[in-house]
C-alpha cells in the first residue's frame, strides 16, 4: 500500500513539473500546445498534394501528429520544432517508429535557418504569425509552399485558401502561400 502511495504522489509530481514547464512555454511564446484533430489533418492532406521524398518543416509541431500523418500519406521527410516540453515528450514517443524519416527537435524555431524546406506547415496563433512571416519571407526558397492553418501570415496574401469542416471563426481556413 505504501508504494502504491509512493507512486501516486511520484506521478502527482511528474505531472506538477509537466504543467510547470509548459506554463512557461505558452508566457515565452504566447502559443498554447492546441493539437489538430487527425480528422482535420486529413481533410488539409486531402487537398495539399506533398511529394514522396520532399522536406516538410512544422513549427510548433506540437505531439508530431501531422508530420507523421503527412509521412504515412506523401512519403515526405519531417522535421518538427516544439518548445512545449511535454509536447516535444510527446512527438518524440509518437514518432519512434519513423525516427529515420522525422526529427524532432526541442528547440525555438525562431533560430533555425528554413532554406532546405520545400514544405511550411504552422498551426500557431495570430500574436507570432507576423514574425513567423518575417522569418519565412528571409529564409524560404522560392518553391516552398507554406501552409498555415487557421490563420494568416500577415503582410502576405494567400495563394489560396482552403476549407476545412470546422468553420468556426474562420478557424477551418487553411491558407497556403507559394513564395515565387
Amino acid at each position: 500500500m505504501l508504494i502504491f502511495l509512493y507512486l501516486i504522489l511520484l506521478i502527482s509530481l511528474i505531472s506538477l513539473v509537466l504543467l510547470v514547464i509548459s506554463n512557461i512555454a505558452f508566457l515565452k511564446t504566447k502559443v498554447p500546445f492546441i493539437s489538430l484533430s487527425n480528422k482535420r489533418i486529413q481533410e488539409i492532406l486531402n487537398q495539399v498534394k506533398l511529394e514522396k521524398g520532399k522536406l516538410l518543416y512544422d513549427l510548433g509541431c506540437g505531439d508530431g501528429r501531422f508530420l507523421i500523418k503527412a509521412y504515412e500519406k506523401y512519403g515526405v521527410q519531417g522535421i518538427g520544432y516544439e518548445i512545449n516540453f511535454w509536447a516535444y515528450l510527446r512527438a518524440k514517443i509518437k514518432i519512434y517508429k519513423y525516427r529515420d524519416q522525422i526529427k524532432i527537435y526541442y528547440q525555438n524555431f525562431l533560430k533555425e535557418d528554413f532554406k532546405n524546406a520545400d514544405y511550411i506547415f504552422t498551426y500557431l496563433m495570430p500574436a507570432v504569425m507576423e514574425v513567423v512571416g518575417q522569418k519565412l519571407k528571409k529564409d524560404l526558397k522560392s518553391s516552398t509552399l507554406i501552409i498555415s492553418c487557421a490563420f494568416h501570415i500577415p503582410n502576405m496574401k494567400a495563394d489560396k485558401v482552403l476549407e476545412t469542416s470546422l468553420n468556426k471563426k474562420n478557424q477551418g481556413k487553411v491558407f497556403l502561400y507559394n513564395l515565387v
